[in-house]
């Protein structure tokens, strides 16, 4: 077969149509895995190593941890579409406090009162947590910034490798 000037006919550019038709019929199922995986981390589940010490022994430095989105509801990065659930006292969640990611376990949910520490009582109103650290000397938590609202919580935390255990 005679090729032309521009080159497109012969047994390259046969090659080349067919390449191309394979890289086509690739896109739409690697676009479609992509968008998946990216819905999945926004919305339903994600990954995080632990960075402090705050958490420990429960989760030492260095775990990485599930933080299941799903747990207590439906939630964008700007709040709940739909809640099913709310924490509970004792649960390990991931909360967002002045724009940076925490690590915190479940003191009290609103309306609560707890007993401070050296006397007198702390109120955690309604629609709110009240989060502590596990290891309450190397935590920078509730106790310090006050109550999150619920609609910062972003889900809860489950510990799936082990770290470090400084």
């Amino acid at each position: 077969m005679a090729a032309t000037k521009d080159g497109s006919s012969g047994p390259g550019s046969a090659r080349a149509g067919v390449a191309r038709a394979d890289l086509s019929r690739l896109a739409v199922p690697v676009l479609a895995a992509l968008a998946a995986a990216v819905l999945v981390k926004v919305f339903v589940a994600d990954f995080s190593v632990v960075e402090g010490v705050s958490m420990s022994p429960s989760h030492p430095r260095g775990s990485v941890v599930l933080i299941w989105k799903l747990a207590y509801g439906l939630r964008t990065p700007s709040g709940y579409l739909a809640r099913w659930g709310e924490p509970e006292p004792g649960h390990a969640v991931s909360a967002f406090h002045d724009g940076r990611r925490v690590l915190k376990r479940v003191a009290a949910a609103g309306p609560a009162s707890l007993e401070r520490e050296g006397g007198g009582r702390l109120a955690v109103p309604a629609g709110t947590v009240f989060l502590v650290g596990d290891a309450p000397e190397h935590s920078n938590d509730s106790r310090d910034y006050g109550p999150v609202p619920l609609d910062a919580v972003e889900g809860r935390v489950f510990r799936i490798v082990p770290g470090t255990r400084r």
